[in-house]
């Protein structure tokens, strides 16, 4: 992170059972997200390029699905 800026690459694909690695050279895996809410109860961003939000809100410790 830096600044109100959140920073993404992706390294590696999951298809079916098999680990792919990504080339790291490849600017479209590579993301940008403003942080519009940081807390440790949540953490909200918005993607620079195509504006999608996103919220992350934490679980309890017994959480499960």
């Amino acid at each position: 992170m830096s600044g109100h800026i959140y920073f993404t690459i992706t390294r590696d694909f999951i298809e079916g059972d098999q680990i792919t690695h990504a080339d790291p050279t490849d600017a479209s895996l590579y993301d940008a997200y403003e942080v519009i809410g940081l807390s440790d109860k949540l953490f909200k961003y918005k993607s620079v390029v195509h504006e999608d939000e996103f919220l992350a809100k934490k679980v309890a410790d017994d959480f499960t699905l």
